[in-house]
């Protein structure tokens, strides 16, 4: 089994241009993939640390999409947003133990999700957002902040 990421690079976002944002599935019902097929062993610790960890990589695996579901995000964004730029990349499984979701991290800060706009052609039941990391961008802007 193959999952995917969906990258798109986004100008003129804020004032500020090469923005890239990772799109991420949120509330699904049923994993992408089997999580013992997609996941490697989790680390040694304690239980309740492995617990915490199993959470933070099946979220992982759950942000991913199928080639299918990856083709389709791409075909929505290309007919509503005009967006060229989407690139589908192919995530290596199995994961690592140490995997995390990019929603499982804590916003703010220049971190942050975009919630795009449901229109009736909207292609799943779950959520899609775009994650987005705009840090790197605030030395070119003097309106932004210098340090977090």
């Amino acid at each position: 089994m193959n999952l995917y990421r969906i990258h798109t690079i986004t100008d003129d976002f804020r004032e500020a241009d090469g923005v890239e944002i990772t799109w991420v599935a949120v509330g699904r019902e049923a994993p992408p993939a089997p999580y013992a097929e997609a996941i490697r062993d989790p680390l040694p610790g304690s239980e309740s640390y492995r617990y915490q960890r199993s959470r933070y990589q099946q979220s992982a695996v759950d942000e991913l999409f199928t080639h299918e579901e990856a083709e389709a995000w791409v075909a929505y964004l290309r007919k509503h947003y005009g967006d060229e730029s989407a690139k589908i990349v192919e995530q290596p499984l199995p994961l690592t133990g140490d995997a995390m979701g990019l929603t499982d991290l804590p916003l703010g800060g220049g971190q942050d999700l975009l919630v795009p706009a449901k229109e009736d052609d909207y292609p799943f039941s779950f959520e899609v957002y775009g994650y987005y990391d705009f840090r790197q961008h605030w030395d070119d802007l003097e309106r932004m902040p210098r340090s977090v």
